[in-house]
């Protein structure tokens, strides 16, 4: 085989296993039948253990039949969504941890008149947080934290409003199973053979 077949070969492998670690994952909480009431739920805690994300709080992950008095139209993604209410003791902070460390996390949230916080933590230790003021209750808004340094858990919650609320399209980048893919792996050593081969060919 040429040297250029080697050479293009190590850098495709290459660019594969970086493209499987900046992927965005986003869960919008639709890949499971829920009820529309808060006392026919439980609160959402591993559910998705299988992504890597584990869950604790009071939310539950509720179909929108209710509506909760939010807008249905996009950002939301119809038809569940991860709920919040005081009077049905589902109250926030919501916090959410990785298997892994990730670099950037957004949500979509409607309900509430007031301030939304959204922290980061990375080994229990605190990182970052930001804040948004939601003005209206019926309008889906946007809550983000894209960060240089890394963590690996996001806490959410709304300070002074007693309401009732709702969050959907979690969205996160970060190392999500990088070099652990069987596939990307054989590929790096299929480059670095590559590699050694173009070497020797430079030597004849």
């Amino acid at each position: 085989m040429s040297k250029s077949f080697f050479t293009k070969l190590a850098a495709g492998s290459f660019l594969l296993s970086m493209s499987i670690t900046s992927n965005a994952t986003v869960i919008n909480f639709d890949d499971f039948t829920a009820p529309g009431l808060f006392a026919d739920q439980t609160p959402l805690a591993e559910e998705y253990a299988g992504l890597g994300v584990h869950f604790s709080g009071s939310g539950e992950v509720l179909n929108s039949s209710s509506s909760f008095g939010v807008g249905l139209s996009l950002p939301f993604s119809s038809p569940n969504f991860l709920a919040f209410n005081s009077s049905a003791n589902a109250s926030p902070p919501e916090t959410i941890s990785f298997d892994y460390e990730i670099n950037s996390f957004s949500l979509d949230f409607a309900g509430s008149i007031g301030l939304i916080a959204l922290s980061a933590f990375s080994g229990g230790n605190f990182v970052d947080n930001v804040f948004l003021y939601s003005s209206t209750a019926t309008d889906w808004s946007n809550i983000s934290l894209t960060l240089a340094e890394t963590f690996d858990s996001v806490v959410f919650d709304v300070i002074d409003v007693d309401n009732t609320f709702v969050v959907d399209n979690l969205t996160f980048t970060g190392a999500i199973r990088s070099v652990s893919e069987p596939s990307s792996v054989l590929l790096f050593g299929m480059g670095l053979i590559g590699l050694a081969g173009s070497r020797r060919l430079k030597k004849r």
